[in-house]
């Protein structure tokens, strides 16, 4: 899963508009990563049902936040508004209870 350094920014600077989703196809698991509807449901990573487990999918969901929070504190330092580690804690917690997330609900 290839991640820009564009879509890691943009998940940093806009954590109340992003849209997570875990789909189940032929019994593998796929995500999708939008932005909101501020921003009519952008598309911002995809991958296609290649996770054996939803836990698989959800760790791959952690690592793309977890790159947008590095890569967000270098270009911007700590910046009010930005992702933080309770959005991604609470983004997670969404994901295991139900395999979506909108942010814009926070």
């Amino acid at each position: 899963m290839g991640l820009t350094r564009l879509t890691v920014l943009e998940i940093y600077t806009n954590p109340a508009d992003l849209e997570f989703q875990i789909a189940e196809s032929g019994g593998k698991y796929a995500v999708m990563v939008t932005r909101g509807p501020g921003h009519r449901f952008k598309l911002l990573l995809t991958t296609e049902a290649v996770f054996e487990k939803r836990e698989i999918a959800i760790d791959s969901i952690r690592a793309v936040l977890d790159a947008a929070l590095s890569e967000g504190k270098q270009a911007f330092s700590e910046q009010t508004g930005a992702l933080n580690q309770e959005n991604v804690n609470r983004i997670l917690h969404e994901l295991a209870e139900k395999s979506s997330c909108s942010t814009c609900l926070f």
